[in-house]
């Protein structure tokens, strides 16, 4: 948890700012509320029979019947940056981009030297 969370922190950003804050839950019944008011406020497009996201593992704009935004994941991390200014979205999105990744290739490096 620690890896995902600085590489998100030391993902480049517009400015040099580093404004992303990155806050970690893991209190189901936390977790659970903040899923149903996501899921409640996303308004996200319904799935047709012909316009879906996924059939093998379907989303909350597949299926209504999802009543949690963060499918009952035990650690839900959210992303805060500084209102108003130009780049927010941009910066959260390469944050949460970076932090994967990061732990991949220090991953793969690792299984290389042993």
């Amino acid at each position: 948890m620690q890896e995902i969370l600085q590489a998100g922190l030391y993902a480049p950003c517009v400015g040099g700012k580093q404004g992303v804050i990155l806050a970690v839950c893991q209190v189901k019944e936390v977790n659970e509320r903040l899923g149903r008011i996501k899921r409640a406020n996303s308004n996200p497009h319904m799935a047709t029979a012909t316009s879906y996201v996924s059939r093998e593992q379907p989303s909350i704009a597949d299926d209504p019947n999802i009543k949690n935004a963060f499918y009952d994941a035990p650690t839900v991390i959210t992303m805060f940056a500084p209102k108003n200014f130009l780049f927010t979205a941009e910066d959260c999105a390469v944050a949460a981009e970076n932090a994967p990744r990061y732990v991949r290739k220090e991953q793969s490096k690792r299984a290389s030297r042993a």
